[in-house]
């Protein structure tokens, strides 16, 4: 089951920091206002945080180029990052 880690919208959002431990995995996808479809002018930055505390742009996932998912391992804390623009959409953790 999907789980929303941001809600669509159009507005410049982040999510909130998700923590994966050892030998845990993870699924992002990008997801169109109210389940429908993605445009593709959606992009959205996953982020990783570094030791120092900042982050660092590990992936992005677009419509245009159809990267619309992104998967990865732990151990790592993370966060989604979407700037503002015209298509709505939100990203789900699978």
């Amino acid at each position: 089951m999907a789980t929303t880690i941001l809600a669509a919208g159009t507005t410049a959002a982040t999510s909130s920091d998700i923590t994966l431990a050892a030998g845990e995995s993870v699924t992002l996808f990008l997801t169109g206002a109210s389940g429908g479809p993605m445009f593709e002018s959606a992009i959205c930055a996953v982020q990783f945080k570094r030791a120092d505390n900042n982050y660092t742009n590990a992936y992005f996932m677009e419509g245009v180029t159809s990267k619309n998912t992104a998967r990865f391992d732990g151990p790592v804390i993370f966060r989604v990052s979407r700037p503002a623009g015209s298509a709505s959409f939100g990203v789900d953790r699978a």
